[in-house]
């Protein structure tokens, strides 16, 4: 694009030392927040995992899937029981169908709790900003280590003491 002053007509050309702009800047940084949320879901379920680890990655599978669930349009759910869960989403007409990689196993001296004491099962993960919030309690004792769920988003924090 040319841009004409007077009667000479020059290239428009960025300064050398102009930098980046604030739009390139998110975008490399949501790429690779996006990259490392990929990664992580792909991991199979380490059994020798501690709980904090386990919480921050059940932590990044709850927003993750929101996040799909709200830029797809389709239901995610996450299907959990006390040894481990996985992350399903909805398929019309086949129903509900694993993610690939999502699925995790716990330590077995690890146990996931509902903190309401719901018993295992689903927990609906809805294409609206509506979704229920839920808090779950991973570990035992004094490793024990809370994810907390509000429906968009999901963080992992060690439990307060008694």
């Amino acid at each position: 694009m040319d841009a004409c002053i007077t009667s000479r007509c020059q290239p428009l050309r960025r300064r050398r030392d102009a930098g980046i702009t604030l739009v390139e800047m998110l975008v490399v940084l949501s790429v690779i927040a996006v990259a490392a949320g990929v990664v992580m879901l792909r991991f199979p379920g380490n059994a020798g995992a501690t709980p904090a680890t386990e919480a921050v990655a059940l932590a990044l599978a709850l927003t993750t899937a929101s996040d799909q669930a709200l830029t797809s349009g389709r239901p995610r759910s996450l299907d959990w029981a006390e040894d481990g869960y996985r992350v399903l989403h909805w398929l019309p007409g086949s129903g509900w169908v694993a993610e690939p990689g999502t699925e995790r196993a716990l330590a077995p001296a690890s146990a996931l709790t509902r903190s309401d004491g719901a018993a295992a099962g689903p927990v609906l993960i809805g294409t609206d900003a509506l979704t229920a919030p839920a808090t779950f309690t991973l570990g035992t004792g004094t490793a024990a280590w809370v994810v907390a769920f509000d429906g968009l988003a999901a963080r992992a924090q060690p439990e307060a003491a008694p």
